[in-house]
């Protein structure tokens, strides 16, 4: 956790905070001591954040050139960047918009409107924009098979939380180019099943 804080990468402060709920959550105790320990790591975390690189772009994305609005400040000028590779998609030829304009483009396309050279920030948006429609059906379809999945093989409350874990950066940041994410999104997924059918349902 105290790495996360240092990076500023907001985006993985929930993922580690799931981690850290799976795990005081698989701790043998009562109730009330589960709780304690709640308390104690937000505290922990509360006192570990002052003075840390993300609290500095905390500070930096309320004061950015970005935050013309509260929906700026709070995706650090992201929707902006999702707007404007959207309008490209939606005006990009037929075969564009069927099979994509390729995932390096959209670099080009944020360098011209919003003088960045950055990607889109969203995997929904960098697949459709990278591989058209026909492509982006096809990532769909996968996120829901694996929704599928977990749905079947996991608690209601699990399962909303790796929905969590992998949907969070993945309007917010990305999820499928970061392999450690994608990595841990299964490991916890197995550990979760697992536990689930030898009768050790978490929370």
């Amino acid at each position: 956790m105290t790495a996360i804080l240092e990076t500023g990468a907001r985006t993985y402060l929930i993922p580690a905070a799931i981690c850290l709920i799976l795990m005081i959550n698989e701790m043998s105790m009562k109730k009330w001591l589960r709780m304690l320990f709640y308390a104690v790591a937000a505290v922990a975390i509360v006192v570990a954040f002052s003075g840390t690189g993300m609290a500095s772009k905390f500070e930096f994305a309320q004061g950015n050139v970005w935050a013309d609005s509260m929906l700026s400040a709070l995706t650090n000028g992201r929707n902006e960047i999702w707007a404007t590779d959207l309008c490209g998609w939606a005006s990009s030829d037929l075969p564009g918009v069927l099979l994509g304009n390729s995932f390096s483009q959209i670099y080009i396309l944020n360098q011209k409107a919003l003088s960045l050279y950055i990607w889109a920030h969203n995997d929904a948006i960098m697949v459709l924009y990278g591989s058209g429609l026909i492509g982006f059906m096809l990532y769909l379809s996968a996120l829901l098979a694996c929704a599928k999945a977990m749905y079947r093989s996991v608690s209601k409350g699990e399962f909303l939380l790796l929905l969590l874990f992998a949907g969070f950066p993945l309007v917010l940041n990305g999820f499928y180019q970061y392999q450690h994410l994608v990595y841990a999104f299964v490991v916890l997924f197995v550990i979760m099943s697992c536990g689930n059918r030898s009768g050790e349902v978490v929370g």
